[in-house]
């Protein structure tokens, strides 16, 4: 039955009459819950956007020593680590794919301009090439253009 403008039938909420607690705001953050039994402590909030883009930023003006140094720290961020090994492989590898990866997520990817024809399909025109051999016939090729 829809809402009519003054019904006073149905369930009306008062200071003695509420719903049950676990129905009431916000749900329980169950990851925090299980961490805490895990590992007996509370977990820090984690890294914030922000963070990861500095890292990333970091990570790609660091010298090769750096880098190094960075994925054999047990104790840096796992996404600093992680990122920091895998540009470490692949400069040993000869590839830039992950640079390539963080690099488009910060600018995005690279976009291909057409500044001749603006998207339009090129029309090639025939060139018409006549190869004369003496003065003869360069002044009879002269009259046949005036002719025309």
């Amino acid at each position: 039955m829809p809402f009519d403008k003054g019904n006073k039938i149905g369930n009306r909420f008062t200071s003695d009459k509420q719903p049950p607690r676990e129905r009431v705001g916000r749900k329980r953050n169950t990851f925090k819950d299980c961490m805490k039994k895990v590992f007996n402590k509370t977990i820090p909030n984690g890294m914030s956007e922000e963070d990861c883009e500095r890292w990333e930023q970091f990570l790609i003006g660091a010298k090769k020593s750096e880098l190094e140094a960075m994925a054999k720290n047990p104790d840096a961020p796992i996404y600093a680590l992680n990122l920091a090994t895998a540009i470490v492989a692949d400069m040993k590898n000869g590839r830039t794919s992950t640079v390539d990866a963080i690099y488009q997520r910060h600018y995005g990817k690279a976009k291909k301009l057409d500044l001749t024809t603006n998207g339009k399909d090129m029309q090639v025109q025939a060139i018409q090439v006549e190869v004369i051999d003496s003065r003869d016939q360069i002044e009879k090729s002269e009259e046949d253009d005036d002719e025309e």
